[in-house]
């Protein structure tokens, strides 16, 4: 650009001239040679509009003679006047107020600079090659975006079709950027989201908050101390009061000064896996625990019995004291304990007959609760009963049934305050007869939940942690199946699920399910 005074009045109270609507580049071309292309893309394309003032080309003018015609053909399909000088053009289109040479030739720039008017700017052909220059940048760079977006799109199909949760943290632990598992989950527009703290984006299905602040025992702490990885197992009680199982993966996120600048988390829904894993566990413990029974009663229960015997026979001398009596008896009460957890062990880990029969659900829950009512103390519990009609018969065992219905209902009234309410229900879900009994008592914990079903855990002063063990080893040797459902301080729901019989052509025929 011509550092002549005209070119101040092209700046207005410190606007660049491309900011000001009206201004326009009205230019006269000399010569067609490098950089003549150049020009005329930066005309016509509309990539470049978004980064120049208007452009528009007036008029073409040779360079040296001879200097047109091998792009006559082209030039005048352009529909631009041509003219014999660079004189004449400027003469024929005073509007013009930028001269390009493109020649090729080496002119005299200071004498066209003479020859021109004041409101006409001038780029000789040295100063036209930097035009050149842009415009294979900005090429470049349009290729560079291409590829960008192309890049994008397909990484963000790929982020996208994870289902796991995905988000992008700063220092702060605020939300940089997230896939949209996390946005659907809560039911929120990722830019909504964005800025957010993490405990204040991820949420539980059904909306709980998965964290309720900042914790400096999760893994994105701990990669932001060691900058490296970082993993764990987390659980969670979800709406219904099922036990959820996640693994939280952190990775660092490095600047190009190899600074920590971010952190990946990863967070993936492990519950299925995990009660498969668990329930591959519990046949191996059970393996485990038939084998050691074995030993147990051969090796345990032939001196119980020798001890429970002489402990008999001595009680009947008449020579004893009645302190020696009474050592001797506690003797005896000791060895029925030892017995008592022996056989206990035992009917654990041996497995049922297949020779199971029709069994009534309904009639079993009534039983059971005349049974309750008569011989346990019901400290005013209510039991609000809804049993449904004509339900199809169970495969099973009755008093082994029946002792899974007791052993519910009695943890279901131990866990619950005088006076409180215990729903009972039966029904149909599924092709599967349930029963369910549910409590508004202590509830239980995430710990707790989780090894309520491990042998010999127990919460409860007296017992040998074998009752919901048994229970569920009963159900599914049924072909059934139990679900539990607690949350601490709200109650439990134990549900259980049996094969029901079909008669079909006057003979009882198995449902699988």
């Amino acid at each position: 650009m011509t550092e002549t005074p005209h070119t101040d009045s092209l700046v207005k109270n410190d606007f660049c001239l491309w900011e000001l609507e009206e201004f326009e580049f009205r230019i006269g071309l000399i010569g067609t040679g490098s950089g003549f292309t150049t020009i005329l893309d930066l005309i016509a394309s509309k990539e470049y509009q978004n980064f120049l003032p208007p452009i528009s080309l007036l008029a073409i003018a040779p360079g040296a003679k001879n200097d047109l015609p091998s792009k006559n053909m082209y030039i005048r399909s352009l529909n631009v006047p041509i003219y014999d000088s660079w004189t004449a053009m400027i003469e024929a289109h005073p509007e013009i107020n930028l001269v390009v040479d493109v020649s090729g030739f080496k002119f005299k720039p200071s004498e066209i600079r003479k020859k021109l008017p004041d409101n006409v700017s001038f780029l000789d052909h040295d100063t036209s090659i930097f035009l050149c220059g842009l415009h294979n940048m900005f090429q470049t760079a349009s290729h560079c975006k291409v590829d960008l977006d192309r890049r994008k799109t397909l990484l963000d199909a790929i982020i996208g079709n994870i289902r796991e949760d995905i988000l992008l943290l700063d220092k702060d632990y605020r939300i940089m950027d997230l896939n949209s598992n996390v946005s659907n989950r809560i039911g929120k527009d990722k830019k909504d989201i964005l800025g957010k703290h993490c405990w204040e984006a991820q949420a539980l299905p059904g909306g709980t908050r998965f964290c309720l602040e900042r914790n400096s025992q999760c893994p994105v702490a701990t990669t932001f101390l060691t900058q490296k990885k970082a993993e764990s197992l987390v659980t969670r009680v979800s709406e219904d009061g099922h036990l959820v199982y996640y693994r939280i993966y952190s990775y660092p996120i490095f600047n190009a000064q190899g600074k920590l600048a971010q952190v990946l988390v990863m967070k993936r829904d492990i519950t299925s896996r995990t009660h498969k894993e668990k329930r591959l566990q519990e046949k191996e413990k059970l393996s485990i625990m038939a084998s050691m029974s074995m030993y147990l009663a051969h090796e345990i229960r032939n001196p119980l019995c020798v001890i429970g015997g002489f402990t008999k026979s001595l009680l009947k001398s008449p020579n004893l004291t009645e302190q020696e009596r009474a050592k001797i008896k506690i003797v005896e009460e000791e060895t029925g304990k030892l017995d008592s957890i022996l056989q206990s062990i035992l009917n654990f880990t041996r497995r049922e007959e297949k020779e199971f029969a029709e069994v009534d659900l309904n009639a079993v829950i009534k039983e059971t609760l005349e049974l309750i009512e008569i011989g346990y103390n019901l400290r005013d519990h209510h039991f609000h009963v809804q049993l449904a009609e004509n339900l199809p018969k169970l495969k099973g065992k009755m008093d082994v049934i029946k002792q899974c219905v007791l052993n519910v209902v009695k943890n279901a009234m131990e866990a619950s305050p005088d006076q409180a309410t215990i729903d009972i229900r039966s029904g149909l879900e599924n092709d599967r007869v349930l029963l369910s009994i549910e409590d508004y008592g202590v509830g239980m914990s995430e710990e707790e939940v989780e090894k309520a079903f491990s042998p010999f855990h127990t919460t409860k002063s007296k017992g040998y942690g074998l009752g919901l063990p048994m229970i569920k080893k009963a159900v599914e040797e049924f072909g059934g199946s139990i679900d539990l459902r607690s949350k601490k301080n709200v109650g439990t729901k134990v549900t259980l699920y049996f094969s029901p019989i079909l008669e079909l052509d006057g003979s009882s025929s198995i449902l699988s399910v």
